[in-house]
């Protein structure tokens, strides 16, 4: 048994809105919108991080028909920091330390994102230590208070010491039984002479 069928397709000159543009512009061919590109100015909110979304309203595609332009989205890319590692809000410092300093203590200054800063080093710290400056780190987003910074310490040893200096160090080095290598050469040792710079 053979029917009537019917099809309904868009119409190819109007796009289905109902209206022709008998004279087009050369610009947009008819479409009602160009492309331009240009340079919008975004706030970054403190704290941001990388692959936060910052919506722009209005600032997108134009409507179609006539219609509000669209929104436009700003993802947030963090550049790494040459100083300062980020985790989370905290901040990760390294800060080399002279080995007198760990060892009796002491006041050291630590460049902050906001300047420097002075820092308590106990007596005793060791090397890899890890010294928290609580409320020095980055801003929480959209909150109120900050992360903390965490100072990481390296200890630096010397590398050319005076006689004095080894002297005070093997007086020292007693105290814990540490063997010391006697680093005179054959002919120093028997004249008595120390191996280190005067």
């Amino acid at each position: 048994m053979l029917g009537s069928f019917v099809t309904v397709t868009t119409c190819t000159r109007c796009g289905g809105s109902g209206r022709v543009i008998e004279k087009p512009c050369k610009e947009c061919a008819g479409r009602g919108n160009v492309s331009r590109t240009r340079t919008v100015t975004v706030k970054v909110p403190p704290g941001a991080d990388s692959g936060l979304r910052l919506r722009l309203q209005g600032q997108g595609n134009a409507g179609l028909r006539g219609g509000p332009q669209g929104d436009l989205y700003v993802v947030v890319f963090v550049r790494q920091h040459e100083r300062f590692q980020r985790q989370g809000d905290d901040l990760i410092l390294d800060q080399v330390v002279s080995f007198p300093l760990a060892a009796i203590g002491g006041t050291v200054v630590v460049k902050g994102i906001d300047g420097e800063l002075e820092m308590d080093v106990p007596a005793g710290t060791q090397p890899g230590a890890v010294l928290r400056l609580r409320g020095k780190g980055m801003p929480r987003l959209r909150s109120k208070g900050r992360g903390d910074m965490l100072v990481r310490i390296s200890v630096r040893v010397p590398t050319k010491l005076t006689s004095r200096e080894k002297e005070v160090l093997r007086e020292l080095g007693k105290f814990d039984g540490e063997p010391f290598a006697d680093t005179r050469s054959f002919f120093d040792r028997l004249r008595g002479v120390d191996g280190g710079s005067k």
